[in-house]
C-alpha cells in the first residue's frame, strides 16, 4: 500500500481558498443520530465503534464526489478542473474492468505517486507504465475504476511548479487482458453439484420415510421426495406412503418456520439492548 504523508507537510498549503475549514474537524448534528442527547455535539476525532454501525453505514459502490478543492499528495497537488471544460469521451466499458487508464500526466510522474493518488478509491493490485504520461492502475475491485473517474479533468501540480504549468489528468477504461480472462473464468465458474438424488425403489421409499423426520437428514431427504413427485413415481399403491411423507415434510418446515420466528425476536431484543447500551453511554 502507498502512504500517504500527512497534509501538514505540505508546503504553501495555507494559500489555498478555504483550507482553514478543511483544518477544522466537521460537527455532527446529534438531533439527527438516535439515542444521543440534542445537546451533545459528536466530533470528528470520535471512536467509530462507539457509534451504531447502521448509522455509520457507507454504500461503497456509490461513486465518491470531490468537492472543488485542491487534493494534496506528498509531492504536489491536484487542483480542480477548469470550469466549463468537457472531459474526453470514454471507450465503452469492458467486461470485468478493473483497470483505469490514466493519461496527462508529466514525465516526472512514478509509479508511487500515482499509488498514492488513486489509492484513496480502493486497493490497488498492480500500477504499470506503458509508455511516458501514461498509467494503468488495477484496482482490486471493480466498482473502485467508476469511483477513480472522479479525479478526471483535475490538474496535477507539483510543489515546485507554477499553477499554469499544471497539466490535465485524463482517465479512460483501460483493455487488460488479465481483467477479461478472470471475468471469463468466473462467468465459466460452475454451480455447486446438488445432492444425490436415490432412486425410486421400494427399500429407498422406506428409508426416506425415517430419513425426512430426522432434523439432520430432512433437507436431503425433502430433495429426493421432491424429484419422486416430478417423476411420477406416485401411483395408487403408495399413494399412502407418499401422503405421510408430505405430511412430515409439513411438519418440518413448520419447525423450521417457528424456528425462524423465534431467532428475528431474540435478534430484535438483541438489538435493542444493544441500541439502550449505547444510549446510556453516550448519556453518560
Amino acid at each position: 500500500m502507498y502512504c500517504v504523508r500527512s497534509m501538514m507537510q505540505y508546503p504553501n498549503m495555507m494559500q489555498y481558498p478555504n483550507m482553514n475549514n478543511m483544518m477544522l474537524p466537521q460537527q455532527i448534528d446529534a438531533s439527527q443520530m438516535p439515542g444521543m442527547m440534542p445537546t451533545m455535539n459528536m466530533m470528528g476525532g470520535m471512536m467509530p465503534n462507539m457509534i451504531d454501525q447502521n448509522m455509520m453505514m457507507v454504500n461503497q459502490q456509490q461513486p465518491m464526489l470531490l468537492n472543488n478543492q485542491p487534493i494534496f499528495f506528498s509531492s504536489g497537488l491536484l487542483l480542480p478542473p477548469i470550469p466549463g471544460e468537457q472531459a474526453p469521451l470514454r471507450r465503452e466499458k469492458p467486461k470485468g474492468c478493473r483497470t483505469v487508464s490514466v493519461g496527462g500526466l508529466p514525465k516526472t510522474a512514478s509509479i508511487d505517486v500515482v499509488g498514492e493518488i488513486f489509492q484513496r478509491f480502493g486497493a490497488i493490485d498492480d500500477v504499470k507504465s506503458p509508455r511516458i504520461g501514461v498509467y494503468l492502475v488495477r484496482y482490486a475491485r471493480p466498482e473502485s475504476v467508476e469511483q477513480a473517474f472522479a479525479l478526471s479533468g483535475f490538474r496535477l501540480k507539483y510543489h515546485d511548479q507554477n499553477e499554469n504549468e499544471a497539466t490535465p489528468l485524463f482517465l479512460d477504461y483501460a483493455l487488460n487482458q488479465d481483467d477479461r480472462t478472470e471475468y471469463e473464468k468466473a462467468q465459466r465458474r460452475r454451480e455447486p453439484t446438488p445432492p444425490r438424488v436415490e432412486p425410486f425403489n421400494q427399500s429407498n421409499l422406506s428409508t426416506i420415510a425415517e430419513q425426512i423426520k430426522s432434523e439432520d437428514k430432512f433437507a436431503a431427504s425433502a430433495h429426493t421426495l421432491a424429484y419422486w413427485l416430478e417423476r411420477g413415481e406416485c401411483n395408487k399403491k403408495n399413494a399412502n406412503v407418499f401422503y405421510s411423507l408430505i405430511q412430515a415434510s409439513n411438519n418440518q418446515i413448520r419447525r423450521l418456520f417457528n424456528e425462524k420466528m423465534q431467532l428475528d425476536e431474540e435478534y430484535q431484543t438483541l438489538k435493542t439492548q444493544i441500541k439502550e447500551k449505547f444510549s446510556h453511554v453516550i448519556h453518560q
